[in-house]
């Protein structure tokens, strides 16, 4: 039986109305915190590379459609624009519960209030409410011919918004998702997680990450270089080694420790001498095998070592050598390549992966990386979420010294990082689009890249120790390690 004209004008109000309060009020919500939105909206699977726009568009959209839904000459018109913009909204949470590889935070308003799920199906009944509306709205006719027509060219437009409105969310999740990972927007994503689960503290700020193995992490200090820390995963239990060093008085300046048991290694780079023991009585021997100075170095295994140091022109080189036998120490030309002068430009850190046998080179002022194999043959380049492709770099030459020397401040792009099971882990410099730089006053941001496949896979917070922030920082299993000054903090990560 058809519904009066009252009762079906009265029904049409109310939908209108609520439909004018949800858009009014999801519109202003946004606009009140905008900022917040819109670094809500940069983290999403669908919409990253579009967050800019998007972030403009939609609440302004709703205040139009809200507006036009009170003037009754422009309401058929209203409803079809404010149905079409529901089934966008609930195509994006079809998308974002199915097809996404993460779910993100809400994006405002209501969204904040409800679940995922239990706002698919407050969207779907507001998109079923939008269908009684446009049906409410059409005009009567007497003739059958005319009515049947009238219906179907209604139908019609009602599937025709469903089917448009669906491609059109699924469009820009296949453009987003691309532009996110070939043509780099510079957006970070933070779907993974980092929970702190233990912390300790230690006896002063000098202490830094020597190696992990056996369930326990090994601290060395630069200020107190022959004693060893030892600590168990779970950070509740230390023991303190003190290396035996052969009686040699040289000149160390910088001297650095590696534990991979069953041994350590104990050098110094400006000193052409290295030292291995055995951590089961922490005594060190000399290496006989010759040795380079270098300014980095790491432990491969037991009998070879990668380095940095520098060449005749004085530019950084990256090079091996044995710790067994004659041979003489290699130098490979051409791993790091020259922006400014060779040096300054080609800073970074040299890591080890023991799990996948790879060495990394991380450039600390431009967003690039190295991996190579033992034998330090290129296997690939990666690059860093930012966009600094140049080091943004001054240098000077001193004429007296007769050498080059930074002339302002550096923009530093990669300020930490570890390698362990071929991801990368990068404390950044740099703030990417749509962050809250008030975090960045709270906590260091770690991003993670997967070097096997040249992806960023993830960004996490760290949060500072009161004012301290993270220094240093290395990877074992499914936790992360963080030095903040006389604090270490564990933290567990999700699944990469």
């Amino acid at each position: 039986m058809e519904p009066t004209p009252l009762p079906k004008k009265i029904a049409l109000e109310i939908i209108c109305l609520l439909y004018i309060i949800l858009f009014v009020y999801a519109a202003v919500s946004k606009l009140l915190d905008f900022e917040n939105f819109q670094v809500q909206l940069g983290q999403s699977p669908l919409l990253s590379a579009f967050a800019g726009w998007i972030a403009f568009i939609i609440p302004i959209s709703e205040l139009i459609i809200a507006a036009l839904l009170v003037f009754p000459r422009y309401r058929l018109l209203a409803m079809y624009m404010a149905f079409s913009l529901m089934i966008m909204f609930t195509a994006y949470i079809i998308i974002i519960l199915n097809f996404s590889p993460f779910v993100p935070c809400s994006c405002g308003g209501i969204l904040e209030k409800l679940g995922w799920k239990e706002h698919l199906i407050f969207n779907v009944a507001f998109c079923l409410l939008g269908i009684a509306a446009l049906l409410m709205l059409r005009r009567p006719e007497t003739h059958k011919a005319r009515t049947f027509v009238r219906r179907a060219v209604s139908n019609f437009g009602i599937a025709s918004s469903v089917i448009i409105s669906s491609v059109l969310v699924t469009v820009l999740f296949l453009v987003s998702e691309h532009r996110m990972t070939e043509d780099n927007p510079f957006i970070r994503r933070f779907h993974g997680y980092a929970v702190k689960t233990a912390q300790t503290q230690l006896p002063n700020n000098n202490y830094y990450f020597a190696g992990q193995s056996g369930g326990s992490i090994y601290l060395a200090n630069s200020k107190a270089p022959l004693y060893i820390t030892e600590i168990d995963t779970s950070l509740q239990q230390r023991i303190r080694h003190k290396i035996a060093l052969p009686d040699y008085d040289l000149p160390f300046t910088n001297v650095r420790v590696q534990v991979a048991p069953p041994y350590f290694y104990l050098y110094d780079g400006t000193v052409p001498v290295f030292f291995k023991g055995h951590i089961s009585n922490w005594k060190a021997l000399t290496v006989t095998a010759p040795t380079p100075y270098f300014s980095q170095s790491v432990v491969m295994d037991s009998a070879n070592v990668a380095f940095r140091s520098e060449n005749e022109k004085t530019e950084f080189i990256l090079g091996n050598f044995s710790l067994i036998g004659a041979n003489v120490p290699e130098f490979k030309e051409g791993l790091l390549t020259r922006q400014v002068d060779g040096f300054f430009d080609c800073d970074g850190q040299l890591h080890w992966d023991s799990e996948t046998k790879r060495l990394l080179y991380l450039y600390s002022y431009r967003n690039q990386y190295l991996v190579m194999d033992e034998a330090l043959s290129l296997i690939n380049l990666g690059n860093t979420i930012d966009t600094t492709s140049k080091a943004r770099i001054k240098v000077a030459y001193l004429e007296d010294q007769k050498k080059y020397k930074m002339s302002a401040p550096p923009y530093t792009v990669n300020k930490s990082s570890t390698f362990s099971n071929g991801l990368l882990y990068v404390r950044s410099g740099v703030i990417g689009r749509f962050e809250d730089k008030v975090m960045w006053d709270q906590a260091s941001i770690v991003d993670i890249y997967d070097t096997r496949s040249q992806r960023y896979r993830t960004s996490i917070y760290i949060y500072d120790a009161g004012k301290l922030k993270m220094t240093h920082m290395t990877a074992y299993g499914r936790h992360l390690y963080v030095l903040l000054g006389y604090h270490l903090h564990r933290y567990t990560l999700s699944k990469i």
